[in-house]
């Protein structure tokens, strides 16, 4: 079934991006924590911005240090490392609003 014919995809896809809009004030040290998980197994907790960039990194674990340092003067594997962080950021986001309750869901649509 295509999930935006889902009565609830417009608010679920809502919540993901405040989320992810929450993640990415975090990295940038616009917020001191955010509510989020990292796989779909657990509930969220608060992550301050050194957690979750640890988080992001290990979720990047197929590019190492090298080729971080690589992408400061070649632009495809700049963009390859911005895309692997996009995705790990859009998969927290959605494991996220996958795992949490009614009551956190209406906090987080109420603090925007």
């Amino acid at each position: 079934m295509n999930v935006a014919l889902k009565p609830d995809a417009v608010d679920c896809a809502r919540l993901i991006s405040i989320v992810t809009s929450q993640i990415h004030a975090c990295l940038q040290d616009k917020r001191e924590f955010v509510l989020v998980t990292t796989t779909p197994r657990f509930r969220p907790v608060a992550l301050n911005r050194r957690e979750l960039i640890l988080c992001i990194f290990e979720a990047m674990e197929p590019y190492d240090v090298g080729d971080l340092l690589l992408s400061l003067r070649d632009d495809i594997m700049r963009t390859r490392l911005y895309a692997a962080r996009q995705d790990a950021i859009m998969r927290f986001a959605e494991f996220t609003v996958q795992r949490m309750t009614a009551a956190e869901k209406e906090a987080l649509c109420a603090s925007i």
